[in-house]
């Protein structure tokens, strides 16, 4: 069984270099995306909308039962452009169910296997725009929030190698 990481997003851009990366390493890897890659990619794909909570759990929980998971990049990221005043609480819910709560629920889900293993690394991909920016009250704030989360995880897990 191949180490294998999971990326969050990988059918384009940074989450597809990074992808590209770890395979030419040797890591097998899992895309977890909402959209299929286009062209050839070394990544098995697995379809899953981030902002449905239940599926990320069963299937991230799926790989991690499946694979040897050594590694997990929350990269896929949602941001609407809004000043505070067009905000909506629909869109700032959407955003944090997508930035910050799949990454917790995708953390959540490799954990035993990491813990059990003594090694795992779990990366999250943030945005500059946390340190702030105009019209991206519910981006950088959930970016913020997942920040934070990454130096809260690193205290926790740091005693299990992760």
């Amino acid at each position: 069984m191949a180490n294998t990481f999971i990326i969050t997003g990988a059918s384009s851009g940074i989450g597809r270099a990074t992808a590209a990366r770890l395979s030419d390493e040797g890591y097998a890897v899992v895309n977890l995306d909402k959209n299929a890659p286009t062209g050839t990619t070394s990544a098995t794909f697995a379809e899953v909308d981030l902002s449905d909570l239940d599926s990320v759990r069963e299937i991230v929980g799926n790989v991690a039962a499946d694979n040897a998971v050594v590694g997990l990049v929350n990269n896929a990221g949602y941001g609407q452009m809004a000043s505070l005043e067009e905000t909506s609480p629909e869109l700032m819910e959407l955003t944090w169910r997508i930035n910050v709560l799949a990454p917790a629920m995708c953390a959540q889900a490799v954990l035993p296997s990491m813990k059990s293993n003594g090694f795992g690394r779990i990366i999250n991909i943030i945005s500059r725009a946390a340190l702030g920016r105009e019209l991206r009250t519910g981006y950088a704030g959930s970016k913020g929030n997942l920040m934070t989360m990454t130096r809260v995880w690193a205290l926790e897990l740091a005693q299990h190698g992760i």
